[in-house]
């Protein structure tokens, strides 16, 4: 993934704990879906970004399950235009 895991640990193997994001901010949700920084900011400020902004306190974030839907929710759209549906 382009970011690094943070989130719920799980445990892996051994002793060794291995965390797992659930969550992207504003700035890592533009990168993964191709738009600047202060776009994806603005669109999330006006409730327009696509997903659920979670705030807490000033940080804004995005569910990566969420993210993820939208994401493929899209994909499945453009398939559809492009199979004439």
């Amino acid at each position: 993934m382009l970011v690094n895991a943070l989130g719920r640990l799980r445990e892996d193997g051994g002793n060794r704990l291995v965390s797992e994001r659930l969550t992207f901010t504003i700035a890592e949700t533009a990168k993964l879906i191709g738009i600047s920084r202060n776009n994806a900011y603005s669109l999330a400020r006006q409730d327009k970004l696509g997903v659920k902004v979670l705030y807490f306190g000033r940080r804004m974030l995005v569910s990566k399950s969420a993210l993820m839907a939208l994401l493929e929710d899209n994909g499945n759209k453009t398939e559809e235009n492009e199979n004439g549906k």
